[in-house]
């Protein structure tokens, strides 16, 4: 992928989507990319160099990473969402030398998916009951009908926020929320 690592992932990936299209019955219009830490890292390295592949990526604490940002060629306009927590010191909502900080992602995807600069913001109530919530922000008015999203969670640090009652409780529920996001989308745009 990236960060010297010497396996062509991008290669590997794309020849499993053709092996699964020809092996299954697949919508390749439907195909979507979503992980946690390095799996969300992948996921933006996959937006950046298979993009006409991928419908959309969701990224749960991932980083997208200098060197992906360095040499990322979007075809098209995809679909992007981010969640984050404040208290990531692992993934650091403000980065370090390897990882971007969050908001600037944020704001390469918009430019990339000419989104408005200016994003609408929701406040993400406090569920939990820890006295902190966070923000929702969503950038819209993109190319194609797409849009990028930004969950950013006051009180989370490198974790997947989980909202199942009786079980555990977080102010989101991350799989909820992805599947949520993805699903509107194709290889087209909003469906």
């Amino acid at each position: 992928m990236d960060c010297g690592s010497t396996t062509n992932d991008v290669d590997f990936i794309d020849e499993l989507i053709e092996w699964a299209t020809r092996n299954y019955r697949i919508d390749s219009n439907r195909i979507y990319s979503t992980g946690m830490s390095n799996g969300g890292s992948m996921s933006y390295h996959l937006a950046c160099f298979l993009s006409s592949k991928i419908a959309a990526i969701a990224s749960v604490t991932g980083p997208m990473t200098f060197d992906t940002n360095r040499d990322c060629k979007p075809r098209g306009s995809t679909p992007v969402l981010q969640i984050h927590g404040v208290l990531d010191t692992l993934v650091p909502y403000l980065g370090n030398t390897v990882m971007m900080p969050i908001n600037n992602v944020t704001e390469y995807w918009t430019q990339a998916n000419n989104c408005d600069p200016q994003g609408t913001e929701t406040p993400i109530d406090d569920r939990d009951g820890d006295g902190k919530g966070g923000i929702y922000t969503r950038y819209g008015n993109c190319s194609r009908n797409v849009n990028v999203d930004l969950y950013l969670l006051d009180n989370l640090g490198h974790q997947w926020p989980v909202a199942i009652p009786g079980l555990v409780r977080d102010d989101i529920d991350a799989a909820s929320i992805v599947w949520g996001f993805l699903s509107n989308f194709d290889m087209k745009g909003a469906r």
